[in-house]
């Protein structure tokens, strides 16, 4: 019921300044990805373009 909004907020955290607090958000994005596919499956195009775009910026 939540998980769009878990995911949203997740997403967020990634443009987060500390290496660190991303790092927990990958993973979590990760487990989110193995655990709940079909969930995923409805906002996955949302979730590849935010993390191509966290990887350009670290790049």
């Amino acid at each position: 019921q939540y998980f769009n909004q878990i995911l949203m907020t997740v997403l967020d955290v990634l443009g987060d300044s500390d290496p660190s607090t991303r790092e927990i958000a990958l993973s979590l994005i990760a487990e989110m990805l193995n655990n709940q596919k079909d969930a995923m499956e409805e906002s996955i195009e949302i979730v590849l373009e935010k993390l191509l775009h966290v990887t350009k910026d670290v790049v």
